[in-house]
């Protein structure tokens, strides 16, 4: 196991950053990685999704009515409960899918489709890449949360943009 001073996404400005002590437990830190990855993935598609219902569009469904001001949480109240048993399925699809592949004592966190596998662990591009993913995942957490706090303290979905 590499050290966790020594993993992928200890980063400048903070460098090794961790005031609450999660990384003291080893048997851990695989698991919050892989929590870290699957969350900054969703918050990316999360952003992108609220990006695009915020200014009317949307790629699968064309001439989409959305009313005038709504913001996507208002949106996401009213969608049809078919809608939402969609999205709790394919969510835990990807969650059983996810326990099936680290039964491989090969397994890293967040790799679903075994590409370390073919890659060398010390190879700066891939290296490059795994932080590129996880500072992108952890702006758009923070991202995301700027976006719902904006909507529910203004009651507008992208505030001076015109929408």
């Amino acid at each position: 196991m590499v050290a966790v001073k020594d993993m992928v996404g200890v980063s400048a400005p903070l460098g090794y950053f961790d005031p609450l002590g999660f990384a003291k437990n080893p048997e851990k830190v695989n698991y919050l990685r892989e929590a870290e990855l699957k969350h900054g993935r969703t918050a990316m598609w999360a952003v992108l999704g609220w990006m695009t219902t915020a200014s009317g569009f949307h790629p699968l469904i064309d001439g989409l009515k959305i009313a005038p001001g709504a913001t996507p949480l208002a949106d996401a109240a009213n969608m049809p409960g078919a809608t939402w048993f969609q999205i709790i399925a394919f969510v835990s699809v990807v969650e059983i899918f996810s326990l099936i592949l680290q039964k491989n004592p090969n397994y890293k966190p967040g790799d679903l489709l075994g590409a370390s596998e073919y890659m060398d662990a010390n190879d700066l591009g891939w290296k490059r890449y795994q932080l590129a993913e996880l500072n992108n995942g952890r702006l758009a957490m923070m991202g995301f949360a700027g976006l719902v706090a904006e909507s529910l303290i203004f009651n507008h979905p992208l505030l001076g943009l015109g929408y």
